[in-house]
């Protein structure tokens, strides 16, 4: 049984993501979006043409008076290996320090590092472990904007005045040098710092005892899954000698329901897919246990809350810190987080090491992305507009693929609101691709051309129909040949 609750635990990070950065991210938010989209429960998905209404926040009480927040200052060790020569295990040049980014100079930031533990390695001689799980959070309090990225375990970094590994075993040295995990996130910041130029200010740590608990606690979350994922899933049983038996599944694509165990295989799921993919829908499961746990009003009792998340986490993250931030969770608009994922053969690129190992090394474009990572977006024009976007299912599969669509564009940073299943108008055909009917009739191409690109709709299904009454701005007719995992990393 220990085994099996490492392996559902395994992603139980996304609890700390939920209660703690999300809150932490928030209260820098001084000028949110006013947006009225937020996330979607099974519960309160429509099903008629109706305009989205604001959702109400909870009261919460006063938050205690404390000092101004301020970026903590770091310590960074200077390495003593000279730039440029060869490191004798890689073969590559020791990198000099990465740029300093004009972001970085030009706003306020807090970056905390969320952490989740890899179980295979558990009960390491010394009790390290590989950190698989890496997603930094970015808190522009200048901008008032929220961002993160995940960093793939088989980033090939330079530790300073030691060598190359792979980003998910920097954690494990650092204890090994410095003592504890205070040790660890000490050299990983060192190292993440110079390889990158991306400063870390807190960590918060958990390990495989939390997941299912919370999942469960929630009674499950709904995701809108994109692109399937095969991979083996534990039954909950066991066999005549006590292993957990495991059945091969496939999530579809859809408005999925999932429990803890289900949630977790689609977490950490890489049979058809990779690293880089994994981070995305991880990203996805932090976004949907935040809006199941705020939709259920579970985000009101902020010093309890606190209280629950330290026992199970491990974090530098000062109480009064999370004071200040928490509050600003329960207004979050989906539209305020912005997500930043890396891609294979465009940020980072193979290489096999001298003893045969398999990473992935950054380009120059790996370190644009970092950069867009820091930046606050600028405004989308649908969103400056105040567009209404509507979401119709015409698909004929029953997996409310308007939800998969909606969800899709809200990565973009776009509001829309699924409405169900739907027939288009007359005389308009569906059945070789989705439609965009535009009621504005304004001419407003770029937005138009916005929907399209995200949505993988060409020109010549998109209609203009101008209409004065109109209840959407746009809406969008999803049919049985959309294409939802349009530019993922994902085998089909």
């Amino acid at each position: 049984m220990q085994n099996v609750e490492k392996i559902v635990m395994r992603r139980a990070i996304v609890l700390w993501m939920l209660n703690a950065c999300f809150g932490l991210v928030m209260l820098g938010l001084l000028n949110m979006s006013g947006n009225s989209a937020v996330g979607w429960a099974q519960s309160d998905l429509p099903t008629a043409t109706l305009l989205p209404t604001q959702t109400p926040t909870p009261n919460l009480p006063p938050s205690p008076t404390v000092g101004p927040l301020v970026t903590p200052r770091s310590y960074f060790a200077t390495p003593q290996t000279s730039p440029g020569s060869i490191d004798e295990a890689s073969g590559l040049p020791v990198p000099t320090h990465a740029a300093t980014y004009q972001a970085t100079r030009e706003y306020a930031m807090l970056n905390i590092l969320l952490v989740g533990h890899d179980s295979e390695s558990d009960g390491q001689a010394g009790g390290g472990f590989r950190t698989d799980t890496l997603i930094v959070v970015n808190i522009n309090r200048t901008a008032g904007t929220v961002s993160m990225l995940s960093l793939p375990r088989d980033l090939y970094v330079y530790v300073p005045d030691w060598r190359f590994v792979r980003i998910n075993t920097v954690w494990d040295r650092g204890m090994a040098v410095y003592g504890g995990n205070d040790g660890g996130f000490r050299l990983m910041k060192e190292t993440v710092w110079y390889n990158y130029a991306l400063e870390l200010h807190y960590y918060a740590m958990i390990d495989f005892s939390g997941f299912k608990r919370i999942i469960d606690t929630l009674g499950g979350i709904y995701i809108a899954v994109d692109c399937p994922i095969e991979d083996y899933r534990w039954t909950g049983t066991y066999d005549e000698n006590g292993d957990p038996v495991f059945e091969l599944v496939t999530i579809p694509v859809g408005w999925q329901y999932m429990d803890s165990i289900t949630a977790l295989m689609y977490a950490r799921s890489r049979r058809n897919s990779n690293d880089f993919d994994r981070g995305r829908r991880q990203q996805q499961i932090i976004r949907a246990i935040y809006h199941s746990a705020r939709n259920q009003g579970l985000l009101a009792n902020i010093p309890q809350l606190y209280s629950d998340i330290t026992s199970i986490v491990e974090t530098n993250i000062p109480l009064e810190v999370f004071l200040q931030l928490a509050p600003i969770g329960l207004a979050l608009q989906p539209t305020s987080i912005e997500s930043h994922f890396l891609y294979v053969g465009r940020d980072t690129q193979g290489y096999t090491t001298a003893s045969g190992a398999a990473v992935q090394i950054p380009t120059e474009r790996f370190f644009e992305t970092i950069n867009a990572f820091l930046t606050p977006p600028t405004q989308n024009r649908l969103v400056a507009e105040g567009a209404l976007i509507g979401i119709f299912d015409s698909s004929g599969m029953g997996k409310r693929w308007d939800v998969v669509a909606a969800d899709r564009l809200l990565w973009e940073g776009l509001n829309s609101m699924p409405l169900g299943e739907a027939t288009p108008p007359p005389n308009i055909d569906i059945s070789e691709q989705s439609i965009i009917i535009d009621y504005t009739g304004n001419s407003k191409g770029n937005s138009v051309a916005t929907l399209a690109r995200i949505l993988n709709i060409d020109d010549a299904h998109i209609y203009t129909v101008p209409n004065p009454d109109r209840t959407v701005d746009y809406a969008v007719y999803i049919s049985p040949s959309y294409h939802a995992c349009y530019n993922r990393q994902v085998i089909e």
